[in-house]
């Protein structure tokens, strides 16, 4: 029983990028919509660092 919730917990904190190789971001490029988020944000946090 206990190995049991042990191996669900060890798969439920692995991305899905790494269980699902047929996912197109399993090389961990960003998409386009979450490159500019990132680029957003940076600007905000520079902004408030300034």
């Amino acid at each position: 029983m206990n190995r049991q919730i042990k191996e669900t917990a060890d798969r439920d904190y692995i991305p899905e990028n790494y269980r699902n190789p047929g996912n197109s971001n399993a090389a961990g490029e960003l998409s386009p919509s979450t490159r500019e988020l990132l680029g957003v944000l940076s600007n905000i946090g520079n902004q408030i660092a300034a």
